[in-house]
């Protein structure tokens, strides 16, 4: 593997990262106008995207399997081209039908970033967490800025500028991927840059039941953010948000910006100290901070929800890394697929619920309760894992 490659891989997997993102929470700003668009229920828009999230899960395993014996490379070409096209569709829907199989394709396509792409990345990458971490910035500018984006552009031009314009930047980045694979200077590599010593049967066991409950706990939290953030700050924050679709969008990205800075020091707090320890502070932090956001309003309830945020998000470089230590790399891409069936295709549900408990109890105070569970259950399974020092667990680099 050269420099090169290694530098391309990090790049294009970073942008694929944020379009994953970007494009598949371009609804959670756009729903908040089309209730009196095509007159319906704020909960019912919502509803619809169910389907669509939960693509963005299932979606994976296929993805995984055809990363894994067909091409990484490949999958990422089809992953860039796809998405931006469908959501480029879904901005000429007439109809929320119409809107629900357009999110459903773009959340079919994006699907194929997290276990193809995280697994490419990890591949070529010789410090992974510092890789994870950086990777993980492009993924928190895409949720922050989905917001921004889509704000912008809905009041701007129209909501359905809000996927067009989106959805053509990412397929021009598409055909800029395909000409590098083109000229060979982005290829399908074999070995891992980085090997760890291999772990017993038992502690694999251990770990992935371990991790894979903390994946549905966490998904929850992450699920109802990304996709509920503008109306949790747009409640939360009323006074000034003001039913402003760009105020709410200004204000979802800027909670979702400070996750930036977690996304990276975690990262480097992965390569450095015990993987328990840094996926279990994140979870220690989660948990008093949302059930505090519950009965918390104004600035506060903006700077409780940066927090939750972040820390979520700090949780899933040293989570990654966890799943990249006990995964061979033979099957990593489908051990990423059932990561993300588990933590978006399940947890899609989350956000039909958040829904219809908003329309129940015309608030968030319920929900965020629910979630504040979710993390301690997180917490105290964290603490059954497997303790191991991370200067144990390597083994030298192969060679080049």
């Amino acid at each position: 593997m050269t420099n090169n490659v290694a530098r391309l891989t990090m790049v294009f997997s970073g942008i694929a990262h944020l379009f994953s993102h970007l494009l598949t929470l371009l609804y959670g700003t756009v729903v908040l106008v089309l209730p009196s668009v095509f007159n319906v229920t704020y909960g019912e828009m919502l509803g619809i995207a169910w389907l669509g999230i939960a693509m963005m899960g299932f979606g994976a395993l296929p993805a995984g399997w055809l990363g894994d014996r067909w091409s990484q490379v490949g999958m990422m070409g089809v992953f860039f081209i796809g998405t931006g096209v469908a959501t480029m569709a879904t901005g000429l829907a007439n109809s929320p039908a119409q809107i629900a199989i357009g999110l459903f394709f773009i959340g079919l396509f994006a699907s194929i970033y997290h276990p193809v792409g995280v697994a490419w990345l990890i591949r070529n990458a010789k410090r992974r967490g510092e890789a994870l971490g950086v990777n993980g910035i492009f993924g928190a500018a895409g949720v922050g800025g989905a917001a921004i984006v889509a704000g912008a552009l809905t009041d701007i031009a129209g909501w359905r500028f809000a996927f067009l314009v989106p959805g053509a930047l990412c397929f021009l980045s598409g055909l800029a991927f395909l000409g590098y694979v083109w000229r060979g200077d982005i290829r399908d590599t074999v070995a891992d840059a980085t090997n760890y010593q291999a772990a017993t049967r038992g502690d694999v066991t251990r770990v992935f039941a371990i991790v894979f409950l903390v994946i549905f706990c966490g998904g929850m939290i992450a699920q109802t953010g990304q996709y509920v953030m503008p109306k949790l700050l747009s409640v939360g924050w009323s006074d000034w948000v003001q039913g402003s679709t760009l105020r709410a969008g200004v204000l979802t990205a800027a909670v979702f910006s400070v996750s930036m800075i977690a996304q990276y020091v975690s990262g480097r707090l992965a390569d450095r100290y015990p993987l328990k320890w840094v996926y279990g502070g994140a979870y220690l932090l989660q948990a008093p901070v949302i059930l505090f956001a519950a009965i918390a309003g104004g600035p506060l309830f903006v700077a409780l929800m940066a927090l939750m945020i972040s820390a979520n998000s700090g949780s899933l470089a040293p989570e990654n890394a966890i799943i990249a230590r006990y995964a061979s790399g033979k099957w990593r891409s489908m051990v990423f697929a059932a990561k993300f069936v588990v933590g978006l295709g399940f947890t899609a549900l989350i956000v039909t619920v958040v829904g219809k408990m908003y329309d129940h109890f015309s608030g968030f105070t319920e929900i965020l309760l629910l979630l504040g569970g979710f993390a301690l259950v997180s917490l105290i399974a964290i603490s059954l894992m497997p303790f191991e020092r991370h200067e144990d667990a390597i083994v030298t680099a192969p060679a080049e």
